[in-house]
């Protein structure tokens, strides 16, 4: 959550440039190589995961308990 927090302020604004363009290319390309690396990391020894079955005493007209 504290990634989505961006700083208060002016200097948090940039000229939206080439450089600036180039800079925001390079920062995706290092995220999305650290993301895979550590999301293949932290699956390694996790079972796989089965998917949700649905209750079959759950239904529309009966009342929750």
């Amino acid at each position: 959550m504290a990634n989505f927090l961006l700083p208060r302020g002016t200097s948090s604004f940039r000229r939206f440039t080439r450089e600036s363009l180039a800079a925001i290319e390079k920062r995706m390309v290092e995220k999305q190589a650290r993301g895979s690396t550590t999301l293949q990391e932290s699956r390694e020894g996790l079972p796989e995961e089965e998917a949700p079955r649905p209750q079959l005493d759950l239904q529309a007209s009966k009342k929750l308990p």
